[in-house]
């Protein structure tokens, strides 16, 4: 069936008759797609119309595919290169719903921006962002630790020399929290981490060997999966897929979740302190202290692996100091 640049299938294939915005102009081409956390679709390109409404290269439709009007800011201008037309390669996405863009342009947003900008969910310039490459960045990914990974035709990137790929900083912290509190598995991300557009979450005894537990349902500041029953002492993981960079490319994004251990009993003994927490099977205690609760160490020697008991003793011997501070981290190894 006709379609000008953009269409959506079923997932079998077919055509969704419903779904049908175009794209217009000369010689339209839309090349980049996102979708957000609302199910509202990024579309960028090359194209002067979309869904019927004059916009340079870049918009934004509703989930029934008609146009936003809220959302037009377009891009004009090509760097280095008058004769060349603008155009939107690349779009990425924050947890935080800012919005990654990347192509050839010299103007985003109604602002100067080389190649690369950011924008705020409202589609305003994100006035922080402004690294600028000296000709078109062709790929965008968000990493985990909300880095940003940028690949095109470049030699300058951010006015450092890159030839074709870098890596930024980002300009915030990237923010998760995986919990569980027996029956629900919460999933909080935000800041800078890359947004996901489904997540799965699943269990392991070992580390090594998980059960699929089911997919997120998505809430407010992140995901959920609710009506579980969880062995004791198991691991969590959690990931989330990635859609975006060029070409649909795509990737995951991963956090681990282990039951803390439960404090038992803190002893003082003649050549120093006993702490006893509840522990599992095959898992390596670390006991960490502090005096400051900005600077844990290690405590040499306080290493241990947990045999089959319920309970485990970490012992610090002669602490040195009037007050001290202590905590047991939880590893799968030495």
């Amino acid at each position: 069936q006709p379609r000008n640049g953009i269409g959506r299938l079923n997932p079998d294939g077919t055509l969704d008759p419903t779904f049908n915005p175009g794209a217009g102009g000369d010689y339209p081409a839309v090349s980049s797609l996102a979708v957000e956390a609302d199910g509202k679709i990024l579309v960028g390109g090359y194209f002067t119309t979309l869904g019927g409404q004059p916009r340079n290269n870049f918009g934004r439709l509703n989930p029934d595919g008609t146009l936003d009007p809220t959302f037009n800011p377009g891009v004009v201008g090509h760097v280095d290169d008058e004769d060349e037309d603008p155009y939107v390669s690349s779009l990425a996405l924050q947890a935080d719903g800012k919005i990654l863009v990347g192509g050839g342009f010299t103007t985003l947003g109604g602002q100067t921006r080389n190649s690369i900008g950011r924008l705020n969910p409202d589609g305003t310039l994100d006035p922080t962002f402004n690294p600028g490459a000296n000709y078109d960045v062709s790929s965008l990914a968000v990493q985990a630790d909300g880095k940003i990974l940028v690949g095109g035709y470049f030699s300058a990137l951010s006015g450092q020399g890159r030839l074709g790929i870098g890596r930024l900083d980002n300009t915030g912290p990237a923010t998760q929290l995986l919990s569980h509190d027996g029956s629900t598995i919460t999933w909080l991300r935000g800041g800078t981490s890359p947004e996901v557009w489904r997540t799965t979450f699943e269990y392991s005894a070992d580390g090594l060997n998980w059960t699929f537990l089911g997919a997120g349902i998505r809430i407010p500041g992140g995901w959920e999966l609710a009506g579980l029953s969880i062995p004791p002492g198991t691991i969590l993981r959690a990931r989330g897929y990635v859609a975006g960079g060029d070409n649909s490319s795509g990737w995951f994004a991963e956090t681990m979740w282990m039951a803390p251990p439960v404090l038992i009993g803190l002893d003082r003994v003649n050549d120093g302190v006993d702490i006893t927490v509840s522990s599992v099977a095959g898992r390596y205690y670390t006991l960490q202290t502090t005096t400051t609760l900005d600077a844990w160490v290690d405590v040499p020697g306080a290493v241990a692996v947990a045999g089959t008991g319920a309970a485990l003793v970490l012992h610090h011997p002669s602490p040195g100091a009037r007050r001290n501070f202590y905590r047991v981290v939880v590893r799968w190894s030495p």
